[in-house]
């Protein structure tokens, strides 16, 4: 099949994904990335990335496609992966020379049309996938009634639990700040608790900045209890990150699940991700998993993230400094 690349502005992005979107590419650029965007089109169908380039060392760079190429309308996921080592030696060709390796990470297929995929030869498989293999979401085009009917038990019991109890809103930024640092304070509390990494206060900070993303807070006896950032594409809307208090005498996590995916059918978004969950034999995730399996949806998986090659030997240099910053702070 004829494969042809062209290079958009990121403004040009259907932002269907909000990984794949300009306000993506926005947050990213803060972080020392530099965003491109591309179409790539396969006869008919048609396929967009983010391109983001960072400098590792020197005049070395690394280059990261997250969840991504993307189909465009109805085009077929399975076309891309099997095109996928023609597509990234054409867009070798279209960025700096000092790039050494384009790391991928596949987008999740809502549409359960993804085949088998193996790598080939010309991909290095890594050891820790930069985004989640696997997650839950639900199909928001069944309609309101069809997802609060398939809440499973748990859901329904807390739900029930928290009505009138707890109270929502969208936090707003309008310069006064107290009630996002009153949640951080919350979420890094739950991240030291639970055991995950949070993210920098300022990072947050820009991610809020953008138009499609949405701090959602939860509210006990007039004191912010909890919240999640939602980011909403035209597409899909994604549960990005959040933290609540377990002492409040409620779950709230809850009542901000249910909320996002109601929200996200007001916006006639077709896909809600509850982004990340263990697999099937994952203990030490076995709270979360229950949690987010207890709004229904389906559990998919995609590959974990790999690498093109394009200067081996800068790469094996890159792959051993990394293999020693991870010991180093493993302890």
């Amino acid at each position: 099949m004829p494969i042809n690349i062209e290079e958009i502005e990121c403004g040009e992005l259907s932002n269907n994904n909000p990984f794949v979107s300009k306000y993506w590419a926005i947050i990213k650029s803060k972080n020392n990335w530099n965003p491109q965007a591309f179409i790539i089109y396969i006869d008919e169908f048609r396929y967009e990335l983010l391109f983001l380039t960072k400098k590792i060392k020197s005049n070395y760079y690394l280059s990261y496609v997250p969840f991504a190429p993307l189909p465009i309308d109805s085009s077929p996921i399975y076309i891309i992966l099997e095109n996928l080592e023609e597509i990234s030696i054409i867009l070798s060709k279209k960025i700096p020379k000092n790039v050494f390796a384009i790391k991928f990470d596949l987008p999740f297929d809502y549409s359960n049309e993804m085949r088998p995929f193996i790598l080939s030869k010309a991909f290095k498989n890594n050891k820790n996938s930069v985004q989640p293999t696997n997650t839950i979401y639900l199909n928001l085009d069944k309609g309101l009634d069809y997802i609060l009917k398939n809440y499973r038990k748990r859901a329904k019991r807390n739900l029930n639990k928290n009505l009138n109890n707890v109270e929502v809103k969208i936090w707003e930024n309008t310069g006064n700040t107290d009630e996002l640092k009153a949640w951080y304070d919350i979420y890094r509390e739950t991240g030291i608790k639970d055991g995950f990494s949070t993210r920098p206060y300022d990072y947050v900070f820009e991610i809020l900045k953008c138009d499609n993303t949405k701090l959602i807070l939860a509210i006990v006896d007039k004191k912010i209890v909890g919240g999640n950032i939602v980011m909403f594409g035209k597409s899909i809307s994604v549960y990005l990150l959040g933290g609540s208090l377990k002492d409040c005498g409620y779950s709230v996590s809850y009542t901000l699940q249910d909320y996002s995916i109601k929200l996200s059918i007001k916006m006639n978004i077709k896909y809600y991700d509850l982004f990340g969950v263990g697999g099937k034999n994952s203990k030490h995730l076995k709270k979360l998993n229950l949690f987010k399996s207890s709004f229904g949806g389906t559990l998919i998986n995609r590959v974990s993230t790999f690498d093109f090659v394009i200067h081996p030997f800068i790469y094996r240099l890159y792959k051993v400094a990394a293999s020693l910053r991870y010991l180093f702070y493993r302890g």
